[in-house]
């Protein structure tokens, strides 16, 4: 029997170990499948496919949530293992074509077992604080995604590209068997709440697809999805055109700023517990500073401000601001779904779904977002595009406040404490 005090921080540990293989190939698939003479767009869609494998992941898992979690994640992380492995085989076009379905490979294995580690936080900890699993899975997770991009430029420049994916699959296999051992240990079963409701597949989908599951989940973590990956992507070529600044300080400030985001996912998360409208307001004030941050970004270079202040020092406080606000976006969009949830599923099957929502819709904003904001940028340039994203937070952050000012005034007769 492992004693909680150990089995909640080795669960964590698990959860950052499983963010950072994700973003692992992030910095060095492009560069590498360039080398091996693929062209620009057969480069993007490689890198593209792991978003895209979060789709058929959450069709998948319903039928899969009350599979003991020993066979589950020993059987995944095995396959995910085998598909990073498979790169250090692959040169040329090979590295296109089948590359490119073992990346989609991974992502479906890795969305699956990661949702999974999502429910067994759950499981563990629902008995002290959902909201603490919700808090600790957050910031685990975004540390690990911060820290992968680093570890695998390091690898990279040291053991070469495939040796990097073989260590990766390596990894992923220990993880998922030391998450066996753990679980096991700590007679942690899958699901057992759910069990005994003898949910339907079809019926877990209908929790998917509640109205304010999607109004939250759906539209938000879409519209933060497509913002963030398209702001990301471009920020170091847009401090170069700007300011002229090098990739290395780019790189940096991203790397800073993946900092900041874990860290504010840890306060907003323990500041917002037990208080459902303060999360509400945080929401809210989250989505109103995304667009506002984009507004710094963009809009202010048409505007002359006579303050002692540079524009370059805009520009990051409004990156570090995008990056505070979509932490504060994603953390309270989960908490919010879950408190939603809970009246009619238990935490575990909760959090399988709210988690299977999140993880898909950013990702396909993350797909979709890119093509869309490249087409606006080359008519309207980078304060344009910037302006065009800021006003879709700026609709959706009044949706969420018309929403919540009606759940609370409906449900709870005009009670709009902080703390409920």
């Amino acid at each position: 029997m492992v004693p909680l005090l150990v089995l909640w921080p080795a669960l964590a540990l698990a959860t950052l170990m499983l963010g950072v293989i994700q973003t692992i190939p992030l910095g060095i698939l492009i560069p590498t499948a360039l080398v091996e003479h693929l062209s620009t767009s057969q480069a993007s869609c490689l890198l593209a496919s792991w978003s895209v494998a979060s789709i058929p992941a959450m069709f998948l898992q319903p039928f899969l949530h009350k599979v003991s979690h020993g066979k589950f994640l020993l059987m995944l992380g095995t396959t995910e293992g085998l598909l990073f492995t498979s790169f250090y085989f692959l040169e040329g076009k090979m590295l296109f074509y089948v590359g490119t379905l073992a990346r989609f490979g991974t992502g479906i294995t890795h969305f699956m077992i990661v949702n999974r580690a999502s429910v067994i936080l759950a499981e563990v900890l629902s008995r002290t604080s959902v909201n603490r699993a919700t808090v600790t899975f957050e910031a685990a997770s975004s540390s690990g995604q911060a820290l992968g991009g680093y570890c695998g430029a390091l690898l990279h420049e040291h053991v070469g590209f495939k040796v990097t994916m073989v260590i990766a699959g390596t990894t992923v296999v220990v993880v998922a068997m030391v998450m066996v051992l753990l679980v096991c240990g700590n007679s942690v079963h899958a699901s057992e709440d759910a069990n005994s409701r003898n949910d339907s597949p079809a019926e877990v989908y209908r929790l998917h697809c509640r109205a304010d599951i999607i109004l939250y989940a759906w539209v938000g973590m879409f519209c933060t999805g497509g913002c963030m990956t398209f702001t990301e992507g471009i920020f170091t070529h847009f401090l170069h055109t700007k300011y002229n600044k090098s990739l290395k300080f780019g790189g940096l400030l991203l790397g800073v700023s993946g900092a900041v985001y874990s860290l504010t996912s840890v306060v907003l998360g323990v500041w917002g517990s037990g208080r459902a409208t303060l999360q509400k307001v945080i929401l809210v004030g989250s989505l109103l500073g995304m667009g506002l941050s984009l507004v710094l970004l963009g809009p202010y270079y048409h505007v002359t401000v006579h303050v002692a202040i540079s524009n370059l020092a805009v520009t990051v406080a409004g990156f570090i601001l995008l990056l505070v606000c979509s932490a504060g976006i994603q953390m309270n969009i989960i908490t919010i779904s879950l408190f939603r949830l809970s009246p009619t599923a238990p935490p575990p099957l909760a959090m399988s779904v709210v988690m299977n929502v999140v993880n898909v819709t950013y990702n396909v904003g993350g797909f979709v977002g890119p093509p869309i904001a490249a087409a606006c940028l080359t008519p309207w340039g980078f304060e344009g595009t910037f302006a065009f994203g800021a006003v879709f937070f700026l609709v959706l952050a009044m949706m969420v406040l018309a929403d919540a000012i009606y759940h609370s005034v409906y449900f709870y007769g005009f009670d709009f404490r902080l703390i409920n």
